[in-house]
């Protein structure tokens, strides 16, 4: 199978903790990006569930169950709280905040 060189930046704690933890399971890196590729590869999806980023621009890191009529109300009720008091951010800012973390976007 031919393969291909993919570089990218990481931060470095974040790095350290990866190497640490692969070390532990007894696998490369590489091979942790590998599987991490195979499955999304696979299943069309990045294999874990995305949230907002808990930043001090958000007053909390809201949990809705989109079953829950009442959930969703006071998720709604919290966002439009955010944005009356000025916690929220703009896609130039968010993109920023991922810059200075090493997320390139």
């Amino acid at each position: 199978m031919a393969t291909s060189l993919v570089n990218f930046r990481l931060d470095n704690e974040v790095k350290a903790e990866m190497e640490s933890v692969c070390a532990e399971i007894g696998i490369s890196m590489t091979t942790a990006f590998t599987v991490y590729a195979r499955s999304i590869a696979r299943n069309k999806r990045i294999p874990f569930s995305l949230t907002s980023l808990p930043t001090p621009l958000s007053s909390e890191n809201l949990r809705v169950d989109m079953d829950d009529p009442a959930s969703i109300d006071a998720a709604l009720a919290s966002a439009l709280e955010d944005v009356a008091a000025g916690r929220m951010i703009d896609i130039d800012d968010l993109d920023a905040y991922l810059r200075s973390k090493g997320i390139a976007v």
